[in-house]
């Protein structure tokens, strides 16, 4: 079956605009300007992170490590590979961490690799002292911040770790029990809840692992739960229609219950200015057009997306 809305979709979710010279990327809705990054680099990043967050350490660093291969300056990949290698291949971890550091100091995600590296070591005094650093760099990034109380509490210094949860409390409409668990291990709690718990508990969890209704639609499609996922993507897209991810829920979700009448009306009228897909966004988009349209048409879409969205 054809999908008559392919090109539309397609490009609206991935309009490319790089050149080999220069590129424009969005990072947190801000446009920004830099290096020319192969579409290869980007494909192992985002296989890696979706290894890492299925818990699968060996294929997130082998990926982080093809990544690398095909861009040798990106000190996130770098970085991430440390903590993914942090305990069972200390050395190389070490130095990936010191490579990261190497590329670019003023950059957080690789403090917060180390930070969390250091925390799996029960090396204390590191664990705190990459956390600051990180959540120096970027005080409004609540995981850095938030691992900067768990670092605390875990070293033993409680009274300076209430201080700093109640004042990331107060700069944050966050509810509190955001603010009372890493981000990975909350987001394990919302793994383990999808097997059975009900809609409010989901979404209880994915606030307490800070994640947003859009990227919850995903996973519940990941994990078969379809018809939570329709329900929230359509909820997230009458709010707003320019939400690729939550498009992308909708559309995977009415297929996979064929359910024409709801993927047609998803199909249409769809924002010409767009968020961009994450990657696990992406990931679904060409499992969803693979079905649809064939494996030629899906591995178009998947190059037009690779090109566009930075690692």
């Amino acid at each position: 079956m054809k999908w008559s809305a392919l090109g539309l979709v397609c490009s609206a979710l991935a309009a490319s605009a790089c050149t080999r010279e220069n590129v424009v990327r969005i990072f947190d809705g801000r446009e920004v300007s830099g290096r020319w990054v192969s579409p290869q680099a980007y494909a192992a990043f985002a296989q890696a992170s979706l290894e890492e967050a299925r818990g699968d350490k060996a294929a997130a660093a082998a990926a982080y490590e093809r990544a690398i291969a095909e861009d040798p300056n990106n000190a996130t990949a770098w970085g991430r590979l440390g903590a993914v290698r942090c305990t069972t291949a200390p050395a190389v971890a070490d130095r990936a961490f010191s490579r990261a550091e190497a590329l670019d100091s003023e950059l957080t995600a690789p403090w917060i690799a180390r930070a969390e590296c250091a925390l799996e070591r029960h090396d204390m005094r590191g664990a705190v002292s990459h956390a600051l650093r990180a959540a120096a760099l970027s005080p409004g990034d609540h995981e850095a911040n938030l691992l900067v109380v768990t670092s605390l509490e875990r070293s033993g210094d409680t009274l300076a770790a209430r201080r700093w949860r109640r004042a990331l409390a107060l700069a944050s409409e966050l509810p509190v029990e955001a603010h009372h668990a890493p981000r990975a291990t909350a987001r394990d709690a919302l793994e383990r809840a999808f097997d059975g718990a009900d809609a409010t508990e989901l979404e209880r969890a994915a606030i307490a692992a800070r994640i947003g209704s859009a990227e919850l639609s995903l996973r519940a499609v990941q994990h078969g739960r379809t018809d939570f996922a329709n329900q929230l993507a359509s909820r997230v897209l009458e709010a707003d229609p320019a939400n690729s991810d939550a498009r992308i829920a909708a559309l995977s979700s009415a297929d996979l219950q064929n359910d024409q009448e709801s993927f047609d009306r998803w199909s249409k009228d769809v924002p010409r200015a767009n968020t961009p897909p994450s990657a696990l966004g992406a990931l679904l988009m060409e499992a969803l057009i693979a079905r649809r349209m064939g494996a030629e048409a899906a591995r178009a879409w998947t190059a037009a997306y690779r090109a566009t969205v930075a690692p």
